[in-house]
């Protein structure tokens, strides 16, 4: 991990995590409507300003992003190495989802306007949730299951969901 590198967190929550779904919802004037949810994804990006090495953690300071509207913020975070096979993640304290590494020089790929999913976004790879992690021509770098994946495709074959947030932290805003 070095100065310039993207540490990124996301996941799925919420009701509908799978598919579109309809609801059933009381209104404000008591009667029932239904509605149709979508599942919600939460991204957190950290860019690294410089790291260093304390025992067996990493202490990371950089610019956190959480919101498309808030101000980016400066922090200093704590972080454990955390090895699934020869992919290293990080993981704070306690916390169940890791933050995936971004080298610098893939950093570039998070605004893409070609028929490559970026960095960084989602793809659905065997009815589940993945995460781009590296895009190459015709092959794609997913975290997913918890497992890091390398799996082929045809360009402008796949759909993406692709991240406000990273794309605000590209422009530097």
């Amino acid at each position: 991990m070095k100065q310039g590198d993207i540490l990124l967190k996301k996941w799925c929550f919420g009701i509908g995590r799978a598919k579109p779904r309809k609801m059933l919802a009381q209104t404000g004037e008591g009667e029932t409507q239904t509605y149709v949810t979508y599942p919600k994804y939460r991204t957190i990006a950290m860019q690294v300003s410089s790291v260093e090495r304390k025992e067996n953690q990493l202490v990371v300071k950089g610019t956190q992003y959480a919101t498309l509207t808030g101000d980016p913020k400066e922090v200093t975070q704590t972080f454990d190495e955390h090895r699934i096979g020869d992919y290293v993640c990080y993981k704070v304290g306690g916390q169940a989802r890791p933050f995936h590494l971004i080298p610098a020089e893939l950093a570039e790929g998070i605004v893409s306007d070609k028929e490559v999913p970026p960095v960084g976004s989602l793809v659905k790879v065997n009815k589940k949730q993945a995460i781009v992690i590296a895009s190459d021509r015709n092959q794609l770098t997913v975290f997913v299951d918890g497992k890091r994946e390398t799996v082929a495709y045809k360009p402008g074959s796949i759909k993406w969901h692709s991240d406000k947030l990273l794309k605000r932290m590209a422009k530097g805003e």
